[in-house]
């Protein structure tokens, strides 16, 4: 029987959030290790489901391994995601140029951590629902120069937008949401994790747009969505 093994780096309150959550009881195994040298040998070992990774590690950082995993043809396709410190900018960089599938942030956010382990996963079941929506939007590489869109799908986590404007994977975008009418706009930061292209659809049953995660959302964007998808349950 295939075992569904989580590799994590040596951190009690992540190790906790996962262990306590609905992952146990679907048969993950969790695999803990310091030692970013020794992951890469769990991983050729073991071929874990899943990779998480803390920036700074012995022997081997966490982004160089990060680095190794995804120029090994053999270990590309395993999703990795980097822990970093919220509004630290260098470890947002690092992370990145390691070519990482995603995110954790310390402090730990528990819905947070449950959505990126979910989304990398492919599980449905998530920390909070993903329902449709339509409300409009406006992103923008470089402030003030806004582009609009409309959001169709949405969790805590993150949206999926409607647009012709397609950015690369991983591109770092600012975005003011509509999310009620006659309330002042949402605003923050946002990652593009993957792209609905009019030639090669990778979500045939949405329209041409992107999938968009929240980078550091405020308490108060993650409280007004939590309240948007209660609403619309």
């Amino acid at each position: 029987m295939l075992k569904k093994i989580i590799l994590l780096p040596k951190l009690t309150e992540l190790r906790r959030i996962l262990e306590n959550s609905f992952l146990r009881q679907q048969g993950f195994e969790f695999m803990e290790c310091g030692s970013g040298a020794k992951a890469f040998s769990i991983i050729e070992e073991q071929d874990p489901l899943l990779v998480i990774l803390a920036l700074d590690m012995d022997e081997l950082q966490g982004d160089e391994c990060c680095r190794q995993i995804k120029k090994d043809p053999l270990l590309r396709s395993t999703p990795v995601a980097l822990v970093i410190r919220s509004g630290q900018e260098n470890d947002m960089k690092r992370s990145q140029e390691a070519g990482c599938d995603s995110h954790i942030y310390i402090p730990f956010d528990e819905t947070q951590v449950l959505d990126a382990v979910c989304r990398l996963l492919r599980i449905v079941e998530r920390a909070t629902p993903r329902v449709s929506a339509r409300f409009s939007l406006q992103f923008a590489l470089n402030p003030p120069v806004y582009h609009e869109g409309v959001a169709l799908n949405i969790n805590c986590g993150g949206l999926f937008v409607a647009t012709l404007l397609q950015l690369p994977v991983n591109t770092l975008i600012a975005l003011e949401l509509h999310l009620f009418p006659q309330a002042a706009p949402l605003r923050c930061r946002g990652r593009v994790a993957w792209v609905n292209h009019p030639e090669w659809m990778k979500c045939p049953g949405f329209p041409p747009g992107m999938g968009i995660q929240f980078v550091e959302p405020s308490e108060a964007v993650v409280r007004a969505f939590r309240t948007y998808i209660e609403t619309t349950l």
